[in-house]
């Protein structure tokens, strides 16, 4: 079972660490509940936009939220505006479900994260034969749904990060 406690002193030492380094942090929001602290340190001016959210749905343990249609577009629902996130559906047992969600995020226009580590089976009961397998099936889907696969230069840019190199503008 995952079980995940950060006190509030930590994350504002996670926080203040991260604008003394230049390091644009990757929030992990593992239930609605998890943007309180995240709006806490907002607040506190600790955090700097344009925001990163992994949005993970369907671990087991003290930190599970379903992951369903309807959880995955309540949380999008509640992201601040001008953040980016990536939908990151977990259930081992059931990779279809977990590509409907990916679609789902797709579609509502968020990134998806996608891998053996979250998901190791291609479909019921299949295990995937690597995550090129599980990638390329994902990167079809979204190109199919007119969304351009971002590169990683595409992804500096989207969040400001140093070394994004000017050139062409993708979605």
């Amino acid at each position: 079972d995952v079980s995940y406690h950060h006190p509030r002193p930590e994350l504002v030492e996670y926080a203040a660490t991260t604008q003394e380094y230049g390091v644009k942090p990757n929030w992990e929001v593992w239930w609605l509940g998890g943007m309180w602290n995240f709006n806490y340190l907002e607040q506190q001016g600790l955090i700097e936009k344009p925001y990163w959210f992994n949005l993970l749905f369907g671990t087991e343990g003290e930190v599970w939220s379903p992951a369903t249609m309807k959880e995955v577009n309540h949380r999008i629902d509640h992201m601040p505006k001008g953040s980016h996130s990536l939908i990151a559906p977990r259930n081992k047992n059931d990779p279809i479900k977990s590509l409907h969600l990916h679609t789902l995020g797709i579609m509502r226009g968020f990134h998806v994260r996608v891998g053996a580590q979250d998901i190791p089976y291609f479909s019921k009961g299949k295990p995937a034969n690597s995550n090129v397998e599980l990638v390329s099936r994902i990167a079809r889907i979204a190109k199919d749904l007119g969304r351009e696969i971002a590169t990683p230069d595409d992804v500096r840019k989207m969040l400001k990060l140093p070394g994004a190199k000017a050139g062409k503008k993708r979605k």
